[in-house]
């Protein structure tokens, strides 16, 4: 199951406001990671956001661990109060757990 671990605000070098949010989870295996993969790839694809959204995922095949990075980048334009902001990131994090957990029950569905 996966896990919220963190998340940050990242240094500002751009016109955007960055958040990292980071997930973890520590029961995966090859098999799993190899198909969750594509679908974190496309993940930014599938939900309906004005932010950009960056993914990077590391797997440790050896300790079944998966960590997961996310970056929002919102422009500053759109930038939102600091209220809004802890929404935002709530909203992401809820909606990306969501996915994750539906893909691998469909996973498991296959096999």
């Amino acid at each position: 199951m996966i896990k919220n671990i963190c998340y940050e605000l990242l240094d500002k070098t751009k016109p955007t406001t960055d958040i990292l949010l980071r997930f973890e989870d520590m029961k995966i295996n090859r098999e799993q990671y190899v198909f969750l993969k594509d679908r974190l790839d496309n993940f930014d694809l599938i939900i309906d956001s004005e932010y950009s959204i960056k993914i990077d995922s590391t797997f440790d095949e050896y300790k079944k661990i998966l960590i997961i990075e996310i970056i929002l980048s919102i422009s500053d334009l759109l930038k939102p109060k600091d209220v809004q902001l802890d929404q935002i990131i709530n909203d992401h994090s809820y909606r990306f757990i969501n996915f994750y957990e539906r893909n691998i029950q469909l996973f498991n569905s296959k096999k």
